[in-house]
């Protein structure tokens, strides 16, 4: 089965780091992806729809250095659900996209990104794999 989504946009703050005790580390970030059309009344319309994506540990290494607020980035990504209790003690179903891979784009890729020595990453099946839901 296959569960892939493919996104182009900005990124709306800094890449999100959480560590944690094993040594792992995690990536939230939210990516606008915006869309134009004219309706049928001949007016212009932008729309813009927020994609919050989670970046593996394996994808960590540059992330930090190269996800950071307004940069417009390529995202192939899976589609994933998970559940939990907030704080009231309610379930809460939360969506997101757990990325596979990453490519900066457009004149904001240059900046500073020759330093970190990394403009793309991605996954291979054998990571993917071991990526825990």
């Amino acid at each position: 089965m296959l569960s892939k989504a493919m996104f182009i946009g900005h990124l709306g703050s800094d890449l999100k780091v959480h560590a944690f005790e094993n040594g792992n580390r995690l990536g939230l970030v939210s990516l606008a992806v915006n869309e134009s059309y004219t309706a049928a009344d001949g007016t212009k319309v932008k729309k813009t729809t927020w994609v919050p994506l989670v970046v593996p540990n394996h994808l960590m290494e540059h992330a930090p250095k190269l996800l950071t607020m307004g940069k417009q980035v390529y995202v192939e990504a899976r589609y994933q659900t998970h559940e939990y209790k907030d704080q009231a003690g309610e379930m809460v179903r939360a969506h997101e996209f757990r990325v596979l891979s990453y490519e900066l784009l457009g004149s904001k890729a240059k900046e500073g990104d020759a330093a970190a020595g990394v403009e793309a990453a991605s996954a291979s099946a054998e990571e993917f794999e071991e990526i825990p839901a």
